[in-house]
C-alpha cells in the first residue's frame, strides 16, 4: 500500500465568513470517510470553534486529525504570524483538542514561518508549495517537493525539529493536488493526473452553486465554482476510486510523519 495524506481545509466558504458548507457538506463529507475507511487531517479555522464547537468535536470524535489553519484565516505577514499560530493552538487547547499541526492559510507565510512555528509549539507544517507566478515565492521547492525536516537552532535548549509536509501544487506538466484542480479540468484530470502523495480540499468545494456566496462572480471565483454540488461529490468519489486501485492508504498527517519515519 502507498500512503496518502487527506487534508481538509475548514474555512469560510469561498473566502468568506459564510459556514454553509459545514452545515451541509461535512456532516456527508465525514459520512464518506468512513464509509471508505479513511482517516484525514482537518486544518480548522480556530474561531469556527465559536460557532461550530461540536462538529469540530465529532471530527475529531470520529477518528480525524485536527490542525490549525489559523486564528482568523488572514494572510500571515511579519506582524501577525506568531500572533495567529498562537492563539489559534491555545484555542484549540482550551476546547480540549489536541494540535500539533499548522497549514497558512493560502499557503502564504511570513519570513519568520519556522521559528514561529518553533515558538507556537508545533511539530509539523504543510503550509509550503511549489512556486506559482503572483502567489507562491518557493522556488527552490521545485516542481515535485518531498517532506522535510527543518531544524531551528535554539541557544538555550536542543535543537528543534519540524516536519514539513509541502503541498504539491504545481507538478509538471499537471496541476494535481486539489479537488479545485480536478473539477476545473474535469474530465481530463481523472484521466491524465496522477495521486500525489498529498491531497486537499475544501468542504464549500461542494456546495450547490446557489449556495456559494458572491464571491463566485468574480474571476477566480467562477474557476473555483465549476462543476459544484453533485459533480464534485462525483469527481471526489472517482478520485478515491482511482486511488484505491493505485493501492493508496489515505492517513493523517501525524500519522504519516510517524509511519514515513521521518524524525529518525
Amino acid at each position: 500500500m502507498t500512503l496518502r495524506i487527506l487534508t481538509i481545509d475548514l474555512e469560510g466558504d469561498l473566502d468568506t465568513n459564510n459556514t454553509i458548507s459545514l452545515i451541509k457538506v461535512v456532516p456527508k463529507l465525514l459520512d464518506l470517510l468512513d464509509q471508505k475507511k479513511i482517516s484525514a487531517t482537518f486544518f480548522v479555522v480556530s474561531n469556527l470553534l465559536e460557532s461550530h464547537l461540536e462538529l469540530i468535536q465529532e471530527i475529531q470524535v470520529r477518528g480525524h486529525e485536527i490542525g490549525s489553519h489559523s486564528n482568523t484565516h488572514s494572510f500571515l505577514n511579519s506582524q501577525n504570524s506568531l500572533i495567529e499560530m498562537q492563539i489559534s493552538k491555545k484555542k484549540f487547547e482550551d476546547a480540549g483538542i489536541k494540535v500539533t499541526g499548522f497549514r497558512a492559510p493560502s499557503y502564504i507565510t511570513a519570513n519568520s514561518h519556522f521559528e514561529d512555528l518553533k515558538n507556537a509549539r508545533y511539530k509539523y507544517d504543510s503550509s509550503l508549495a511549489v512556486f506559482w507566478p503572483g502567489r507562491y515565492r518557493n522556488f527552490w521547492l521545485g516542481f515535485r517537493p518531498k517532506p522535510f525536516v527543518q531544524t531551528i537552532q535554539n541557544p538555550d535548549t536542543n535543537a528543534i525539529k519540524i516536519v514539513e509536509l509541502p503541498m504539491p501544487t504545481f507538478l509538471w506538466p499537471c496541476i494535481n493536488s486539489g479537488l479545485s484542480y480536478l473539477k476545473l479540468f474535469h474530465p481530463l484530470s481523472l484521466l491524465l493526473f496522477r495521486p500525489q502523495y498529498m491531497f486537499y480540499l475544501h468542504p464549500w468545494e461542494f456546495l450547490e452553486y446557489s449556495d456559494l456566496p458572491n464571491t463566485k462572480k468574480s474571476t477566480v471565483g467562477r474557476l473555483l465554482s465549476r462543476n459544484s454540488g453533485e459533480k464534485a461529490w462525483g469527481i471526489f468519489e472517482s478520485f478515491l476510486k482511482k486511488a484505491e486501485r493505485n493501492g493508496t492508504e489515505w492517513v493523517t498527517c501525524s500519522e504519516y510523519v510517524k509511519r514515513s519515519d521521518l524524525l529518525e
